[in-house]
C-alpha cells in the first residue's frame, strides 16, 4: 500500500511551556506535548517575515568548516552506525575541532567542562545552578546563564543548558519542521565567536522499508538523517535589518536513536569568513535537500497537510553561542 510520507523539521528544545521555564508568551497548556508527533510541530514563528532584511553576506560550508558530532565527541563516538546510503560518514566533533569551548576559568584556575549526559542539567534543576555552573557545560556556557533575559519565553527551552533529553522528552526540546523558525533574541550579541546546536531527528515512522535481521517489522528503525542546515543572524540597520546567511552542506544527525544519541553542529564564525558577530538581534534556523533513507521524499504530501502518514522532525534541545557576551 502506498504510503504518504510528511517531513518536518524539529528544531529547539522543548514543547512544554510552563513546566520548563517562565513564560510571558500564552499558549494553551499542554500545546506541543500531545501524543500525536504530527501534533507536536512549532510553526508559524517567523519574526521578521514582516520586516525589511537585505542579505549582506553568504557563506556555504562543507563538513570540514563545522564540527558534526555525538555530543563534544567525533561522530561515532555514541554508536558504531555510521553508515549513510552505504557510505562511511566522517565527522569531526566540537572536542576534536575547538576543544577550548570546553574551558572553564574561575579565579585564575582552568577546568574542562564535563558533557556527560548525567551531569547535564534539567528544568527541574531550577535554582540548583550552583551545582552545575563550573561543572556541567551546558549550564555554564548557555545562554540563560550569561544573561538572565534568555529564561523568559517559550523560546527559553533552547536557551537552559539542558543538551540531552535525560527522560524529559517533548519538556525538553522543540519541534519544527522544514520551514523552521525565526525569532528575535531578548538581547543584542556584543561578542562571540561560536555557534552550536543540539539536535536529533525523530519520527512516527516504525516500519524498516526492508525485513530487518529479526525478520520482523514494527520496530523503530535506528538510523542517520542528512540535510543542508541554513541559518540567517539578523542585525539592525537603518532601514530595517540585514542578515547573514550560513548554509551547512551534508549535516547528520541520529534518528530514532534515543534521547541520548544527540548530534552537536557548530562553527566558528572568524574560521567560515564571518569577522564580527557585533549586533546580532536575531537567528533563524530551517532546512532543505532532505535525506533519509527510511523515507521517500517523492510521497510527502506536496502541501504538507497533516493527512501523511509518517512526520520526521529535527529536535532541537539547544542553541548556543559559548562565550559571548550580551547587551
Amino acid at each position: 500500500m502506498t504510503k504518504e510520507l510528511k517531513v518536518s523539521l524539529l528544531a529547539l528544545t522543548g514543547l512544554s511551556l510552563l513546566s520548563c521555564a517562565k513564560t510571558s508568551e500564552l499558549y494553551p497548556t499542554g500545546q506541543y506535548e500531545s501524543g500525536l508527533f504530527e501534533n507536536n510541530f512549532y510553526t508559524g514563528r517567523h519574526d521578521f517575515a514582516s520586516k525589511t532584511s537585505t542579505e549582506s553576506l553568504t557563506k556555504t560550508i562543507t563538513s570540514d568548516q563545522y564540527f558534526n558530532g555525538d555530543s563534544a565527541g567525533d561522530f561515532g563516538a555514541y554508536s558504531n552506525d555510521v553508515t549513510f546510503d552505504g557510505n562511511v560518514i566522517s565527522r569531526k566533533g566540537l572536542k576534536t575541532m575547538y576543544p577550548e569551548v570546553l574551558n572553564y576559568t574561575m579565579n585564575g584556575a582552568t577546568t574542562t567542562l564535563t558533557t556527560d549526559p548525567a551531569h547535564d542539567w534539567r528544568y527541574v534543576d531550577v535554582g540548583r545552578d550552583s551545582d552545575y555552573v563550573g561543572t556541567s557545560f551546558g549550564r555554564t556556557k548557555c545562554l540563560a546563564t550569561t544573561d538572565g533575559a534568555f529564561k523568559n519565553g517559550f523560546l527559553s527551552k533552547l536557551y537552559d543548558g539542558q543538551l540531552y533529553c535525560n527522560g524529559d522528552h517533548m519538556r525538553a526540546l522543540v519541534q519544527l519542521d522544514s520551514n523552521g523558525y525565526d525569532a528575535f533574541f531578548p538581547k543584542t550579541m556584543a561578542d562571540g565567536d561560536y555557534f552550536l546546536m543540539s539536535l536529533r531527528g525523530g519520527s512516527n515512522y516504525l516500519e524498516n522499508m526492508t525485513v530487518t535481521s529479526s525478520a520482523t517489522t514494527g520496530a523503530v528503525v535506528r538510523r542517520l538523517t542528512m540535510f543542508d542546515a541554513a541559518f540567517k543572524f539578523y542585525v539592525a540597520s537603518e532601514s530595517g535589518y540585514t542578515y547573514t546567511s550560513v548554509l551547512a552542506k551534508d549535516v547528520v544527525v541520529r534518528t530514532d536513536s534515543g534521547g541520548e544519541g544527540v548530534t552537536w553542529f557548530g562553527f566558528n564564525f572568524s574560521a567560515i569568513g564571518i569577522a564580527s558577530t557585533v549586533g546580532i538581534v536575531g537567528f533563524s534556523f530551517s532546512y532543505t535537500n532532505f535525506r533519509d533513507p527510511a523515507i521517500d521524499i517523492s510521497k510527502e504530501s506536496a502541501d504538507r497537510s497533516k493527512d501523511s502518514t509518517f512526520y520526521w522532525g529535527a529536535m532541537v534541545y539547544e542553541v548556543m553561542f559559548p562565550d559571548s557576551s550580551w547587551k
